[in-house]
């Protein structure tokens, strides 16, 4: 060993060995002092730096050398909007308008107390005000957006930031936040008690994706017309608020009878069995909903397919009650007519057992709609008949329409 290297040893001198230096941050703006921006490996050593503003800052001179040290400060919870106002890069009108409007909010309380660590409450709701801002909501995109746009999370996202990020939430964090979500909103509810009827909104779209390894991704009814596979999503919302209380992803595949089956096993464990009624669009009007409906124990208001025999046979029973004039509701221009029905239902999915319940189904009539099908039918009626006479050929859907509408008696009339 060479003879100066010994020396440096005794006289316990710092020594950098060759291919040691490993780079774990950067001064941001590339100066000497400053704000310092650690690497993702570095963070994940330790994780409490994201807690943290750290600065490297000049300390003084020792010789001819200059000395830093590290300083470490309680992170800021977000730019202040005067902060962001007079740095003209940043855009902060319409975040600032989304901040007042969760702040204090369920949504915001269950945020912070599930996802806090790491920061990912902020990073989430960053993520979701950009998804919200922008018209594309590519979120490879994201990362420009973040640099020009004062956010919960001011710290620009990569790809794969983004991607870990999603990856790294788990199935009980999800049930826990929505846990959480509800227990807040049950506190506003209760609070409330007895002044308002308590509405919440369910319904369900399709995604459509070009993934190929998404497990979820599979052909179903694809509401937008899309040639791909797609993942249903179901949310409840609070009706007045908007605020989203329950949301599930589900296979492509599965319909929206199975849907309100598997949401209704879980509305029970994130603690949703309170007063309230679903309204629900006649995508979830099927009987087999309204018999699960009942069987758990919930109100709900629903659109029925008139399609179904015992809609048909209650519109005949009350044709004559709609065309009443005293049963026209002037605020809606429809008559109505509210007819009370012994609803029969199996006591549990399977059970032979049936127990009964009154619904209360209303029949809305809208007289507009019908004069124009009639005046319709009538004109199409006459323009048959008229090629009848002078004995020429109907088309197919002509000939159709004539052997739904029009029947000839036996003396050929």
């Amino acid at each position: 060993m060479p003879n100066h290297f010994l020396r440096k040893i005794r006289k316990k001198r710092s020594y950098r060995l060759p291919c040691s230096i490993k780079t774990v941050g950067k001064i941001v703006g590339g100066g000497e002092e400053g704000i310092v921006e650690w690497t993702e490996e570095f963070i994940h050593l330790y994780p409490q730096l994201e807690e943290l503003t750290s600065s490297r800052v000049f300390k003084g001179k020792k010789g001819s050398k200059k000395i830093f040290e590290f300083k470490f400060e309680p992170l800021d919870e977000m730019i202040s909007l005067t902060q962001a106002i007079n740095l003209s890069k940043l855009n902060t009108s319409a975040t600032w308008v989304l901040d007042n409007i969760i702040a204090a909010t369920p949504l915001s309380i269950a945020l912070t107390r599930v996802f806090s660590p790491y920061n990912r409450h902020r990073k989430l709701l960053s993520l979701a005000y950009y998804l919200y801002l922008s018209a594309n909501g590519a979120l490879h995109l994201y990362e420009d957006f973040a640099a020009l746009t004062r956010l919960p999370y001011q710290h620009p996202l990569s790809s794969e930031q983004i991607s870990k990020l999603l990856k790294s939430i788990s199935d009980d964090e999800i049930n826990k936040f929505l846990k959480v979500l509800n227990l807040e909103q049950g506190k506003i509810e209760d609070a409330n008690v007895g002044r308002a009827k308590i509405y919440y909104a369910l319904d369900s779209t399709s995604v459509s994706t070009y993934a190929s390894k998404l497990t979820t991704a599979q052909w179903g009814h694809n509401k937008d017309g899309d040639a791909l596979k797609q993942v249903n999503v179901l949310i409840l919302v609070h009706q007045e608020t908007g605020l989203p209380l329950f949301y599930r992803a589900y296979a492509g595949a599965v319909p929206n009878v199975s849907t309100v089956a598997n949401m209704l096993k879980d509305y029970a464990l994130i603690g949703m069995e309170r007063t309230s009624i679903l309204v629900t669009d006649k995508g979830y009007g099927a009987v087999v909903n309204i018999h699960r409906f009942l069987q758990s124990g919930l109100s709900f208001l629903t659109n029925i397919k008139t399609s179904l025999t015992f809609c048909k046979t209650l519109i005949a029973d009350n044709l004559t009650s709609l065309f009443n004039e005293c049963s026209i509701k002037r605020k809606i221009g429809c008559s109505c007519v509210t007819v009370p029905v012994s609803w029969s239902y199996p006591v549990a999915p399977g059970k032979r057992a049936r127990d009964k319940a009154v619904l209360y189904v209303h029949i809305y009539l809208n007289r507009d709609i019908r004069f124009a099908y009639e005046k319709a039918i009538g004109d199409k009626t006459a323009l048959i008949m008229e090629k009848i006479e002078n004995k020429e050929a109907l088309t197919d859907s002509e000939q159709a329409f004539f052997n739904k509408f029009i029947i000839s008696d036996e003396n050929g009339n």
